[in-house]
């Protein structure tokens, strides 16, 4: 992907028609912080919320603009909704984004069959920014390790295949998390703390910066399979 191009839903913008008139650079995201101010005392009170490293969305608007002889309506409809955006000034990382807002758009020359349409939408991209090529998912049954190779810790998502009823445990490092499969197979996202088709209990897991260990120990029922996507992130 040349720098002066997107991707955005899994589509490159030349192959919409779409030409970038001005690629912004990559924003690194604000921290969304606790200020107190004391009576008495000079300055502020710093703090991260919840102590721990939180970061506020950010926003990208792209000046955009539709070659003639391309489907405008499908341009405007490609731009909308949620998806993945990889932008050219930043080759290496996709954001996970939406278009909150209509993307407002002009003719540079009304009625001119040779008119460019001009747009502007913009991206609301959460602050994390993941690899573009994700690495493949790894097998925790046997145990498993790892090397996050960001200074933060990752979310991972974790796929679980075996009987109804088994029971078994998710081991990272000091955190472990235990499950009990409701269906023959389940998804547990640890960004989001959700399961489908399993109960949890204890901590959802986190990969650390730097070397990891994993292993998963069954205590009821029968585990075909336990898989870890990832998802390492940066800001």
């Amino acid at each position: 992907m040349l720098e002066n191009e997107f991707m955005w839903r899994g589509v490159p913008s030349r192959d919409m028609g779409v030409v970038v008139q001005e690629m912004p650079g990559y924003k690194r995201p604000a921290r969304r912080l606790d200020k107190v101010s004391i009576p008495g005392r000079s300055g502020e009170v710093v703090q991260d919320l919840f102590g721990c490293d939180v970061w506020e969305d950010v926003q990208y608007t792209l000046n955009l603009a539709v070659k003639p002889g391309y489907d405008r309506v499908r341009v405007l409809e490609w731009l909308s909704g949620d998806g993945e955006l990889v932008l050219g000034s930043v080759p290496d990382s996709a954001f996970h984004a939406r278009i909150e807002a209509e993307t407002p758009s002009n003719e540079i020359a009304p009625g001119h069959p040779g008119s460019y349409l001009q747009l502007a939408p913009t991206f609301v991209c959460s602050p994390w920014r993941y690899e573009l090529f994700p690495r493949a998912a790894v097998q925790l049954l046997g145990g498993a390790a790892g090397c996050n190779p960001f200074g933060f810790p990752s979310l991972p998502l974790l796929r679980v295949e075996g009987t109804e009823g088994a029971v078994l445990s998710v081991t990272v490092g000091a955190m472990t998390l235990d499950v009990r499969l409701t269906a023959s197979s389940a998804v547990i996202d640890c960004d989001l703390e959700t399961a489908v088709g399993a109960t949890t209990g204890g901590e959802f897991v986190q990969l650390p910066p730097g070397d990891w260990t994993a292993e998963v120990s069954v205590t009821n029922g029968e585990v075909a399979s336990v898989t870890l996507e990832h998802r390492y992130r940066r800001v």
